[in-house]
């Protein structure tokens, strides 16, 4: 009997309708940088925090031969999708920082008192956020699929999504539909002294305030579910800060083992995952695309996506094979990808500084006629 709930909990993947939808699950310092510039390799419009690549012919560089980098400006659909992408990600954070924290949490106070002096409660204030931060992503999920665009969202606050991620997509592509999730991984106690240290006030969910195991099936629960963290706030009429705290004030094994659980339950659902910490040698973006690209042809994920744009190097076997990802230089400049060229159809693009170099680009900028 316990087998047989096993797999109807987990079909396989012919089970599945894959929706053109990428996700990249892995958290943020598990090698998601190289992810996305391993996707925007591939092909796929990517988006990563305040990095990733669109389309080329979506973008117009505007005359400014007085100097360069020159701005670019985007039409009017994917300057749709940027602007859902900058919007979540800023919903996403809690101000919560260093030397700045005590005056913020006054003010903040202060705020809140104003508001209810106004007839505003907490709770509303939570309800809002969390809403909108669904609107927002089912914004970009539907923006794929009425623009027949290959996605793929990689880093904060994606991860921190999943269960929604999932829904939404059942919703907008049918109740068997998944998405294709790639998982980047990494060693859980190494990742929380890592996250500690270059992350440290980064804030999750108490792990009093949800459940503290992840639902393999639905993802929900654990401290890296931030919907059911600010359900919490709004059930319990708290501040989103009084359900939330950093990674410095949290219990280290508690982030291990949380990190470990989460690992584990996307492991379950993921199509392809990589540990690029295992290696001994660096992972180039290349390398990495072309594992992903033999990894999801080989179990016949992309068949139903042919027709969204990014999806042309999953059309043949032999195309596959003949990949040549490598020929893309790379480095780890978290900004690279707003200094060259991806592919022959995608360009990169900074979200904060909404510039790009023109294809002449050899070291020196040369500003288009």
């Amino acid at each position: 009997m316990y087998e047989q709930r096993k797999q109807q909990q987990y079909p396989t993947n012919k089970s599945y309708i894959y929706a053109p939808l990428v996700v990249g699950a892995g958290q943020g310092t598990t090698g998601t940088h190289l992810f996305v510039h391993s996707t925007c390799l591939l092909g796929f419009t990517s988006l990563h925090y305040r990095i990733g690549c669109i389309g080329r012919h979506s973008i117009h560089i505007k005359n400014n031969i007085t100097s360069c980098p020159v701005p670019i400006l985007f039409n009017s659909e994917y300057k749709k999708l940027v602007g859902y992408h900058k919007r979540l990600v800023k919903l996403s954070k809690i101000r919560y920082r260093r030397k700045r924290f005590i005056l913020l949490k006054i003010v903040d106070d202060i705020i809140s008192w104003g508001k209810d002096l106004l007839g505003y409660s907490q709770k509303m204030n939570a309800k809002k956020k969390r809403d909108t931060i669904l609107d927002l992503l089912e914004d970009i999920i539907v923006w794929g699929k009425e623009n027949k665009v290959l996605l793929a969202l990689h880093d904060t606050p994606y991860p921190l999504l999943m269960p929604e991620i999932l829904r939404l997509t059942q919703k907008h592509y049918g109740e068997s539909a998944r998405p294709v999730i790639l998982l980047s991984e990494r060693d859980p106690g190494e990742w929380t002294d890592r996250r500690i240290q270059t992350h440290g006030f980064s804030s999750f969910c108490k792990d009093a305030v949800v459940m503290k195991k992840i639902d393999p099936v639905t993802l929900k629960g654990g401290a890296f579910d931030w919907i059911s963290c600010l359900n919490a706030a709004i059930s319990q009429q708290k501040l989103e800060k009084q359900v939330m705290y950093s990674f410095k004030d949290a219990n280290r094994q508690h982030i291990v083992d949380t990190m470990r659980d989460y690992q584990a339950a996307v492991r379950r659902h993921a199509a392809f995952t990589y540990n690029m910490f295992k290696k001994e040698n660096k992972t180039s973006p290349g390398e990495l695309a072309t594992m992903i690209a033999k990894s999801l042809y080989n179990q016949s994920l992309m068949t139903n996506v042919y027709d969204f744009e990014g999806a042309k190097h999953f059309s043949s076997s032999q195309e596959i094979l003949e990949l040549e990802f490598n020929k893309y230089t790379m480095n780890n400049d978290e900004d690279v990808l707003s200094k060259y060229m991806v592919t022959s159809s995608l360009v990169p693009v900074s979200f904060a500084k909404k510039v790009v170099l023109p294809d002449s680009f050899v070291g020196e900028v040369v500003c288009p006629n």
